[in-house]
């Protein structure tokens, strides 16, 4: 792998071809991991802002809380702020975008249950 040379009182490290192309291979995978990993770590955290936000949402507001809860009736497996997204005006709840891969449910059919 390497040698170890005695030269004047001074250790010099003489590394191979095979060595030096390892360690390279190893920085860069290292490199790549660190990055990946980072990316995840920020995914995760904006997931984590933006399912915060709509469980404030639902603290403040009643029918955006009963426009969830039918959601989850139809669709148990689905979450706010990560599957689906909502608004509020003055008229109620709004389902704003579905991100889920179950079809978007039908407002007026979970109305009528209610």
């Amino acid at each position: 792998m390497y040698a170890a040379l005695i030269s004047q009182g001074k250790i010099v490290m003489s590394f191979d071809f095979a060595t030096l192309s390892a360690l390279l291979v190893f920085v860069v995978i290292l490199v790549f991991l660190v990055m990946e990993i980072r990316s995840t770590r920020r995914e995760v955290k904006e997931q984590l802002r933006q399912v915060s936000q709509h469980n404030a949402l639902f603290q403040r507001n009643q029918q955006a809380w009963e426009l969830c809860q039918a959601i989850h009736e139809q669709y148990p497996d689905v979450c706010p702020g990560l599957d689906y997204t909502m608004w509020v005006d003055e008229q109620g709840a709004h389902l704003d975008q579905w991100l889920a891969d179950s079809p978007r449910p039908k407002l007026d059919r979970m109305v009528e249950k209610k």
